[in-house]
């Protein structure tokens, strides 16, 4: 099926999977997805999530999902690059912060070279000096991982960046395809999740 092991139930996590039911009175057959621990035994836990999706609706809110970020290509990468950033609360531009740091850690580096001329010129005693070295070393290490941190956090931005255009170019050359079929669909969407109040979130690969 199109959607095998890409629709997901958002109470409990699990992969929902596809039941047909025959409509009465009639030969044609009715495609819905249902999660799998919805119809589990009566000793076993349920999910709550009453939400049977559609194969049709499935389809037509993919449809709809694409042509928005294909549409409106700013709007999709602002979007996204917006939730990003909300992953981390208050956080500001990375180079700023990247910036404050370094400047936080020659700061340091400056006071534990004056610490060793101090000790040169005998004015600090040895012990004196380690203690003082070591309370900076500290604090050396501390704004070293902060620093290393928050590159990563820069490359990953970066690379999503790129990610997003050719995210955006995957959708484009999905839309073009007269047959598809779950592997091509992979390459453009993680997962759909299906929610109890009978809303559906398409979320597109942008990694």
């Amino acid at each position: 099926y199109l959607f095998s092991g890409l629709v997901r139930c958002a109470e409990c996590g699990c992969v929902m999977y596809r039941q047909n039911v025959p409509r009465k009175g009639s030969d044609r057959v009715d495609s819905y997805w249902r999660c799998k621990n919805g119809t589990r035994m009566k000793n076993s836990a349920r999910c709550g999530n009453r939400f049977y999706v559609p194969d049709s609706i499935l389809r037509e809110g993919l449809s709809q999902a694409l042509q928005r970020c294909v549409q409106d290509k700013e709007a999709f990468a602002r979007e996204v690059q917006e939730q990003m950033l909300l992953q981390r609360e208050n956080e500001r531009p990375a180079e700023e912060a990247i910036a404050e740091k370094q400047r936080t850690l020659e700061k340091l580096l400056r006071q534990k070279q004056k610490y060793i001329d101090m000790y040169t010129n005998d004015i600090l005693t040895m012990d004196e000096l380690k203690t003082q070295t070591e309370k900076i070393g500290t604090q050396i290490e501390a704004v070293n991982q902060d620093l290393a941190m928050l590159s990563r956090d820069a490359k990953k931005m970066k690379k999503a960046c790129r990610s997003i255009e050719e995210c955006i170019s995957e959708v484009d050359t999905f839309l073009k395809l007269e047959n598809v079929d779950n592997v091509a669909l992979r390459k453009i969407l993680s997962y759909v999740e299906a929610k109890p109040d009978k809303t559906l979130s398409y979320i597109l690969k942008i990694s």
